[in-house]
């Protein structure tokens, strides 16, 4: 077994020598283009990537806008945030047409989950 994979060590190694030494470049199984032929879509997309950035750049700006918490007490938080809050339920269509809208907050605790325990657990069997 490791007479036959230096063997094809070899082969391989004197194939890829030879082709070099006779100026031909090696074969790619992959796609090769031209640096330059690809400009023109290059191009482009540094274009859309641009237009992009100048978008989120934007968002940021209205996000600010609007978004301007007041930290100094938990109501003047709730207040500060409500412009916030509209504009974010009308960006994802909240409450869906011919929905009921329930602007207040609830708070409400949830029972503790309960899990079953084998006894054999507490034995350590």
């Amino acid at each position: 077994m490791r007479i036959v994979i230096k063997v094809t060590v070899v082969f391989a190694g004197l194939a890829g020598f030879l082709s070099v030494a006779r100026g031909e470049e090696p074969k790619s199984d992959y796609f090769e283009q031209d640096v330059a032929a690809s400009d023109a879509l290059r191009i482009q997309q540094a274009a859309e990537y641009d237009v992009y950035i100048r978008h989120l750049q934007e968002g940021r700006r209205q996000l600010d806008a609007i978004l301007q918490p007041d930290y100094s007490s938990p109501d003047a938080f709730i207040r500060s945030t409500e412009d916030y809050q509209k504009a974010f339920r009308q960006s994802i269509g909240y409450p869906a047409p011919g929905g009921q809208s329930d602007d207040s907050v609830r708070f409400e605790q949830d029972a503790a989950p309960v899990f079953p325990v084998s006894s054999r657990a507490h034995q350590g069997t």
